[in-house]
């Protein structure tokens, strides 16, 4: 018998909580709210990068005016806050307050972005006076890297950042996956594991999302 990776994995990721979501316990402390005349904020991040690949983040930033209208003047400052969340720091500048675009991103741990716009005040008769506001955070969550490599029923990989872990694996039974074991991961991030079932049974390989890091997942099955 051997190990072939399905194509599942939207399934395998759908029994893991969001991303977000995993992490929103440890949200950044909130924001300072918006001064009047200006409101900053910057569109939701979906799904997680995962570490040590060419996965990159973008954030999209705005700056409107109270009326709807685009703001053209003054600097906007993306801030950064890696997990825990609890410092801020200015990482990148744009004088485009409308269209605040920050892309090639690389956070190494889930990380919180924040905008800060400058405000502006006008020196002439053409140009309007503008307060300064601070976005709401987003945060952008990082995976662990889950590589697994099999020969026959004999499976084995890492987990990078390495870390004492433990990967859940879950057998599906009808159309639900349940608990079938738990497998621990050494100080390096690696693990082995021979796996006993028969022909075609299908089970998933979880990491779950701890100290900062969203979780991952891949599904097999036996035949």
């Amino acid at each position: 018998m051997n190990l072939r990776k399905t194509v599942a994995r939207v399934a395998a990721l759908a029994l893991l909580a969001t991303p977000v979501a995993v992490i929103a316990s440890g949200e950044a402390a909130e924001a300072a709210p918006a001064s009047s005349g200006t409101t900053s904020a910057i569109q939701p991040i979906s799904g997680a990068i995962t570490y040590g690949t060419s996965d990159t983040v973008s954030i999209y930033g705005r700056v409107s005016a109270t009326d709807g209208s685009y703001v053209d003047n003054g600097t906007v400052t993306l801030q950064a806050a890696p997990y825990p969340y609890t410092r801020w720091t200015s990482i990148a500048t744009s004088t485009n307050p409308s269209y605040a675009d920050f892309d090639g991103l690389k956070p190494t741990i889930s990380t919180a972005y924040r905008i800060v716009y400058s405000g502006y005040k006008t020196t002439n008769d053409y140009d309007e006076t503008y307060t300064s506001s601070i976005s709401k955070p987003v945060i952008a969550p990082v995976a662990r890297k889950l590589t697994i490599k099999h020969k026959g029923l004999k499976m084995w990989g890492t987990v990078k950042p390495a870390s004492k872990l433990k990967l859940h694996f879950k057998i599906k039974k009808g159309h639900k996956y349940k608990k079938w074991f738990t497998v621990k991961t050494n100080k390096k991030g690696k693990w082995t594991k021979h796996i006993h079932g028969k022909p075609g049974t299908k089970f998933v390989v979880v990491l779950p999302s701890s100290g900062g890091y969203a979780g991952a997942a891949d599904a097999y099955v036996i035949y």
